[in-house]
C-alpha cells in the first residue's frame, strides 16, 4: 500500500511525539566468529492506521520538506537511550551505528545536537557509529568537512554508507579518513565473478588505507562464505537477521555471542590484515587483487597453550590434506588434546611469534612430506589473554624453493654427506630403516628389530669399554622422557670403527623427528673433530662421569 505524500506531512508531528517512527535494529556480525559486533538503527513508522509505513514512502518526502533532521535525531535519542537500558541490565551490544541524512550535515546546529543527545543520555561518544552516505559531500564540501573534523576530534566514529553507488567513491578515501567502509547491497545482488573479484579489490584497497569493512544486504551462505574468505570484517544482511524491534532484538541477542569492547578493540585490530596479500608477513609490499590468495594462509588464535583456527583458505586447507588431516577440526583436535608430542615444534613456534612478533619459520617432516612452517602475530589483547597469528604451511610440492623430488633428493644428499651413518628408527614398531651410511656399518637393526639390533651393534660397532654407556645411551624404556627433557634430542661421544675398521671418536645423536604420523626418531653418526677427540680423550682419562 502506497502512503501519500499528504498523509506522511500531515501526521509526522503526532508520530513524533507519540513515538510511532521509533528504531529497529538490524544486527552487524564479525565475519570470522560470528558474533554480534554492532547494531544497526533504522527507522520505522509504525501507524496505528496502516500498518508499517515502508522508509521508501517516508524519507524521500522527509527530506523534501526539510523534516528529516528531526526525524534523524529522534532515532538517534531513541538510539542511546536503547544503548543504557542494555547496560543497565548487563545485556550489551557495546556500539550501535545510526544514519544521518546528507540535510542533517548543512545544519550549523548539527555536531552539538549529536553531542548534546550522548551527554545527556550518558552514551560514549565510541558507542554511536556516525554513518553518511557519499552524496553528503556533495552537498556543501566545506561545511561537511567542518562537521567530519570535529566529530573525529570528539572520538566519534564515522562510517560511509552504500559505498561504490555514488561516482566519486574512491576520491572520498582519499579526502577524508572514514574508520569502516559499508558496500553497497547492489554488489551483492548479482554474485558473479566479475562482481566477486570487484568486492574483493574493494576490500583490498580499504585495508591498504587502514579502514574496516563491511558489507550489507547479504542473504546466502554462498556469499557469507566468499565475504569470510576475502577478509571483510563484518557481515549485515537478512542471512542473519531482519531489522528488529527492540524487544525482538533482545531474544536475538539472548542466542548469540556478542563481542564485548576488549574483543571489539582486538578484532578491529585483526581486520586491518590484509587476507589477500601475496606478502602476508609483509604487509607494506605488493599484494594480490583475486577473490582468493593462492598461498596457504590461515589465522590461528593463541590462549594459553591452545591454538584455535579462525580463518583457513583453500590452499591451507589443501597443505593440511597432504599431512593426513581431513579438515582443520581434525588438526585442531591434535594440537589442542596433546595427542602427539611429535607436534612440539609447531606450538613452539607459535608462542615464538607471539612472544617476538616476528616472523618465525620451521621446516620439518611429516611422513613422505618435507613442509615449511611460517608465523607472525598481528594482533594481541592482554584483557583477553590471546593473540592472532597468521600462518602459511606449504609442503615441498608447493614450496617454491623446491621444484621437484629430484631437486629435494640432490639437497638431501648433501646433508647425508656431513655424516657417517642416518638411521630412521621406529620404536612403536621395533624397526628401523637407514637412510645413508658411508661407514660400511652393518644393518643389524633392520634385519633383527631395533632392540636386538642395538645390542649387535654395541657388540661389534662399539669399543668395549664404552658398550655398556652406548646401551643405556641408547635404552629404548626411557628414550621418551629423556628426549622430551633435553630439548628434543640427546647426543654423546663413542668410539665406534670407522672405515679402516679403527676405534675412532664419533658424535651420536638421537633426534625426536617432529612429524604427525608415528613416533619417529632420526640416529645419526658423526665424526669428531680433531680438538673434540682429544677432549673426549682427556675425559675418559680424567672424568669418564662426564661423558654420560
Amino acid at each position: 500500500m502506497t502512503i501519500s505524500d499528504q498523509y506522511v506531512l500531515d501526521h509526522f508531528d503526532e508520530a513524533i511525539v507519540k513515538g510511532y517512527i521509533k528504531a529497529y535494529f538490524q544486527p552487524i556480525v564479525r565475519t570470522l566468529t560470528e558474533s554480534v559486533c554492532c547494531a544497526e538503527a533504522l527507522a520505522r513508522w509504525e501507524d496505528p492506521a496502516h500498518g508499517l509505513i515502508s522508509p521508501v514512502d517516508f524519507i524521500p518526502v522527509l527530506e523534501r520538506h526539510d523534516l528529516i533532521y528531526r526525524m534523524d535525531m529522534a532515532i538517534l535519542s531513541q538510539t542511546c537511550a536503547f544503548y543504557q537500558a542494555l547496560q543497565d541490565r548487563g545485556t550489551g551490544v557495546h556500539s550501535f551505528s545510526v544514519n544521518f541524512s546528507r540535510l542533517d550535515f548543512t545544519k550549523p546546529g548539527f555536531y552539538g545536537d549529536v553531542e548534546g543527545i550522548l551527554d545527556a543520555q550518558g552514551v560514549p561518544h565510541e558507542a554511536i557509529k556516525i554513518e553518511v552516505t557519499e552524496s553528503v559531500m556533495f552537498a556543501d564540501e566545506e561545511q561537511f568537512q567542518k562537521v567530519f573534523d570535529m566529530l573525529k576530534a570528539a572520538g566519534f566514529t564515522v562510517w560511509i554508507d552504500d559505498f561504490g553507488s555514488g561516482y566519486s567513491s574512491l576520491g572520498l578515501l582519499q579526502d577524508y579518513a572514514f574508520d569502516l567502509l559499508k558496500i553497497d547491497m547492489l554488489f551483492m545482488r548479482d554474485f558473479t565473478h566479475r562482481s566477486r573479484q570487484l568486492v574483493a579489490s574493494i576490500v583490498k584497497t580499504s585495508k591498504a588505507l587502514g579502514i574496516l569493512t563491511l558489507i550489507e544486504g547479504v542473504e546466502t551462505q554462498a556469499q557469507a562464505r566468499f565475504i569470510k574468505s576475502i577478509g571483510c570484517d563484518a557481515i549485515q544482511g537478512f542471512y542473519y537477521s531482519k531489522p528488529l524491534k527492540p524487544e525482538d532484538f533482545l531474544a536475538f541477542l539472548s542466542e548469540r555471542a556478542v563481542e564485548s569492547p576488549d574483543e571489539k578493540q582486538y578484532w578491529n585490530q585483526v581486520g586491518r590484515f590484509d587476507l589477500l596479500s601475496l606478502n602476508p608477513f609483509d604487509q607494506g609490499k605488493a599484494a594480490s587483487t583475486v577473490a582468493q590468495s593462492d598461498i596457504p594462509l590461515a589465522m590461528i588464535e593463541c590462549t594459553w597453550g591452545r591454538g584455535d583456527y579462525v580463518y583457513a583458505n583453500d590452499a591451507y586447507l589443501a597443505s593440511i590434506k597432504s599431512l593426513g588431516f581431513d579438515s582443520i577440526q581434525a588438526l585442531e583436535h591434535f594440537y589442542n588434546d596433546k595427542i602427539s608430542l611429535h607436534y612440539n615444534p609447531m606450538k613452539n613456534l607459535l608462542i615464538e611469534a607471539v612472544m617476538k612478533e616476528t616472523v618465525q619459520e620451521v621446516d620439518y617432516v611429516s611422513g613422505d612430506v618435507f613442509y615449511k612452517f611460517r608465523a607472525k602475530c598481528i594482533a594481541k589483547s592482554k584483557a583477553l589473554n590471546k593473540a592472532m597469528v597468521i600462518a602459511t604451511l606449504n609442503t615441498f610440492r608447493e614450496d617454491a624453493t623446491v621444484k621437484n623430488m629430484s631437486e629435494l633428493v640432490q639437497y638431501s644428499q648433501a646433508l647425508y654427506a656431513s655424516y657417517e651413518h642416518v638411521n630412521l628408527c621406529f620404536p612403536d614398531k621395533n624397526a628401523s630403516i637407514r637412510l645413508f651410511s658411508k661407514a660400511n656399518f652393518q644393518t643389524a637393526h633392520q634385519l633383527l628389530g631395533l632392540r636386538d639390533g642395538i645390542r649387535s651393534f654395541a657388540e661389534k660397532e662399539v669399543h668395549p669399554d664404552d658398550r655398556e654407556r652406548y646401551l643405556r645411551f641408547f635404552n629404548m624404556d626411557t628414550l621418551d622422557e629423556r628426549v622430551s627433557s633435553n630439548k628434543g634430542f640427546i647426543q654423546q661421544g663413542f668410539r665406534i670403527h670407522d672405515m679402516n675398521e679403527v676405534y675412532a671418536w664419533h658424535q651420536v645423536r638421537i633426534t625426536l623427528v617432529p612429524t604427525v604420523m608415528e613416533k619417529m626418531y632420526i640416529y645419526t653418526i658423526q665424526a669428531m673433530s680433531d680438538i673434540s677427540t682429544r677432549i673426549a680423550e682427556l675425559l675418559i682419562r680424567e672424568h669418564p662421569e662426564m661423558l654420560e
